[in-house]
């Protein structure tokens, strides 16, 4: 499990609780394996769409997928996320 900020109340240096506020997911097919030395790949591509609002009701989207359970140590299949947006109501 990652660890989620609210990255308006980090740029603010504040620290908050932080709400799901549900998820999408493309729906793909992908492949699991295990490697020729036994190692566990799970390759998974398709985008996971995460919705969120912290306490103080930032509210703010993460887009990407997660890794390789193998990562980094036997696979490049890194973790890959972003930020899309932020809405800050005090700037409203």
């Amino acid at each position: 499990m990652c660890k989620i900020i609210c990255p308006v109340c980090e740029k603010q240096g504040k620290k908050s609780k932080v709400f799901s506020n549900g998820c999408s997911s493309t729906l793909m097919a992908f492949g699991n394996y295990h490697d020729k030395d036994g190692n566990y790949h799970y390759h998974d591509f398709n985008i996971t769409t995460e919705y969120y609002e912290c306490e103080f009701g930032h509210t703010f989207i993460r887009k990407g997928h997660g890794g390789c359970p193998s990562y980094p140590e036997y696979c490049d299949f890194k973790p890959e996320w972003e930020i899309l947006s932020t809405t800050n109501k005090e700037d409203e």
